[in-house]
């Protein structure tokens, strides 16, 4: 298991353990758009050092 902040390193948006969400609510579901990129960013940055690590 590989876990991974982020931190300040890479600058905004700052990240810890990253972004987790599981919601069926339709609702609450559509309030997650509002950090859509900051969980895109996130995927990079994990992709990224996974690569770098395992890679």
């Amino acid at each position: 298991m590989l876990c991974y902040s982020s931190g300040v390193e890479f600058g905004k948006p700052y990240i810890h353990l990253g972004p987790v969400a599981f919601n069926h609510n339709e609702e609450a579901h559509n309030r997650l758009e509002n950090y859509k990129e900051n969980f895109v960013v996130y995927g990079e940055r994990f992709a990224s050092k996974a690569m770098e690590i395992f890679g």
